[in-house]
């Protein structure tokens, strides 16, 4: 066998408190994958936020190196614009059901690369690190479960030449009409970059309205584009995100939380034996309100582009890391991202890097 998932977490409780949990992966073959699942069992059909909030933190370190470090709504829209499909989840608003969330941390350039993977034998000390908050999305869960997998190569020996490394590089707070500069690191090439405006209840294209990357004060401007037009031209390469929503309608207007926040439509239908409809009206930011005609279980068909406020921008050839942005000779590399006159000042905003390393 080529390939074998290595299950590093089984069904592990976290009840109704926070967890920190710290898995070795010292011994392990080279990593192509590591796959997270958060289960939450809702105390209340009253929505709190969306099942990935209830991941804090994937922290994968050795020692001080950080090799990744991201939450949960970072990792799916990673996930996204990496393998380029949705991820999996249970978007479960019901008291006493399960909502859900499965995050994938890729290593590689796809599942199985056999140049890319993480090779912990090639580190002192590899640990990943994963924290959760057990109340913060879904239906308030008072219980928690945690999976975890890592998915190696067996009997396929590969050498890989490095591994992609992800984290969050800076976050500030918004300013309405407000343009903040961010210096980015030129020592390694640059898979992709991904801003992040996900303030709920507030259009992503007004936390960041426009997007600039300079190269050493100006001498090239790989990219300056309003929001919305680079949102646009990334649909074309970009399935949406589509999910179900599974919630307990009520007579009267309920806001949820959905996971796209661009051009996010909703469709209801009812799923008890009494016809039912209702109406969904767009909030922006990720939300909606929801008021039914009757109250009972029902289902929403939910799509739309931009996971979690997500701008993922990619450099080259996905496959092909010698196409990648690779920054030799560029002395500084600056993003300035500017707000919309309508941007939430309670908002934050995150850069979020994906970075090419060779062992």
């Amino acid at each position: 066998m080529n390939y074998r998932d290595a299950v590093l977490l089984d069904n592990y409780a976290t009840g109704d408190a926070d967890a920190a949990v710290v898995l070795d992966l010292k011994g392990l073959n080279p990593i192509s994958e590591i796959i997270v699942e958060y289960k939450g069992l809702n105390s209340t059909s009253t929505p709190t936020e969306h099942p990935a909030k209830l991941v804090t933190q994937v922290l994968v370190t050795d020692g001080s190196e950080v090799i990744a470090n991201l939450n949960g709504k970072q990792l799916q829209a990673l996930g996204y614009y990496h393998y380029r499909t949705p991820g999996a989840q249970g978007l479960n608003y019901i008291d006493n059901n399960y909502c859900w969330v499965t995050l994938r941390l890729p290593f590689g350039r796809w599942l199985n690369d056999p140049m890319l993977a993480l090779d912990p034998n090639r580190f002192h000390n590899p640990q990943i690190t994963i924290k959760t908050d057990h109340d913060a999305g879904g239906g308030a869960p008072d219980a928690g479960q945690i999976d975890v997998v890592a998915r190696c190569f067996d009997g396929k020996k590969i050498t890989p030449i490095g591994f992609l490394r992800h984290l969050e590089h800076y976050r500030y707070t918004v300013a309405a009409s407000g343009q903040e500069t961010i210096d980015l690191p030129v020592d390694l090439p640059i898979k992709m970059l991904m801003f992040q405006g996900d303030y709920k209840d507030t259009a992503l294209i007004q936390q960041i309205n426009k997007i600039k990357l300079s190269e050493d004060q100006d001498a090239k401007v790989p990219l300056e584009n309003n929001t919305s037009d680079i949102l646009k031209m990334l649909s074309g390469d970009l399935p949406p995100w589509s999910e179900k929503l599974r919630f307990n309608g009520t007579a009267s207007a309920v806001e949820f939380f959905g996971t796209s926040f661009y051009e996010q439509t909703c469709v209801l239908v009812g799923i008890m034996a009494t016809p039912n409809y209702g109406s969904a009206t767009q909030t922006e930011g990720g939300t909606f309100d929801i008021d039914m005609q009757n109250a009972g279980e029902c289902d929403g068909i939910l799509w739309g582009w931009a996971p979690h406020g997500c701008i993922g921008i990619e450099f080259g050839d996905p496959w092909d890391y010698d196409d990648w942005y690779n920054l030799a000779g560029v002395k500084s590399l600056r993003a300035k991202l500017t707000a919309g006159s309508s941007a939430s000042s309670s908002g934050t905003n995150k850069v979020i890097l994906s970075q090419f390393k060779k062992y």
